[in-house]
């Protein structure tokens, strides 16, 4: 048995009813050229799973912290501010003022210097707003993700806007120097994902035949209105690939489609 490397297949359109998928003869086919063959030219012998991934477009988290409705003099309002950095290390920052005066607003704006300084040297990667009483700071798209946690004296610290990195983003894709057998990714597509494993018989090598692991990666445009239907049915032809089976293909062979 040999090991080949990945296809990448790439749908930056979807027809309607899932039917860039057909399975004829144990070959599955995706999209709608000879490229677009998971096994170019080979039938599937045996495919070991599938795992799904759903892709998403980031949302910038939002924390929001609350100042009391007036601030006591020599008291100290803090929080802390948890954000990973580009290193991929998870780092928290004490945000602090000592009041001098009952006026929240004066703790307000001390407060949002605090983080402006902080992000003015690299430390954070935030933007910052509310109107006293209250602080938002939230996540950009180069680091959506922000957490905050209430210390001293503060009403309140918690997230207010959910947020979650980009997933199957197409520049990402690019970047990461990934492209396509039949497409190339679209910088500002989200492509969800289809991963399947499988085994192939391969061309005979000296008369004999070989077996081939191998997998392909199936991105395609998430917000297509009829990814559902082509997630059905890519599911289902794989699931029941069996059902042609020849002399190549294993007859009666279950899959199960799994999330990742």
């Amino acid at each position: 048995m040999s090991t080949v490397q990945p296809n990448y297949l790439f749908l930056n359109t979807i027809q309607a009813a899932g039917a860039d998928v057909s399975v004829s003869e144990g070959i599955l086919k995706i999209g709608n050229s000879s490229t677009g063959n998971i096994t170019p030219g080979a039938k599937i012998k045996n495919i070991q799973n599938v795992y799904q991934k759903t892709g998403a477009a980031a949302v910038n988290q939002v924390v929001t912290a609350v100042l009391p409705a007036s601030t006591t003099p020599g008291s100290n309002y803090a929080f802390q501010i948890t954000q990973q950095n580009s290193s991929g290390e998870f780092v928290s920052y004490y945000i602090s003022y000592e009041a001098t005066s009952a006026t929240t607003s004066v703790a307000h704006a001390a407060l949002k210097s605090v983080i402006d300084a902080l992000v003015a040297a690299g430390s954070l990667s935030v933007t910052i707003g509310g109107a006293s009483p209250n602080l938002t700071i939230t996540g950009t798209s180069a680091n959506p993700i922000v957490t905050g946690e209430a210390l001293e004296n503060m009403t309140s610290v918690g997230v207010t806007t959910t947020g979650n990195e980009a997933v199957g983003l197409g520049s990402d894709l690019i970047a990461a120097g990934i492209t396509g057998i039949s497409a190339q990714p679209v910088a500002a597509t989200v492509y969800s994902l289809f991963l399947v494993n499988y085994y192939n018989e391969a061309e005979p090598l000296n008369a004999q035949g070989r077996t081939v692991q191998a997998q392909t990666y199936v991105y395609y445009d998430s917000a297509s209105g009829v990814v559902a239907a082509f997630e059905t049915e890519l599911a289902d032809k794989i699931t029941n690939i069996g059902a042609s089976a020849t002399a190549d293909v294993d007859a009666g062979n279950a899959v199960s489609v799994e999330k990742i």
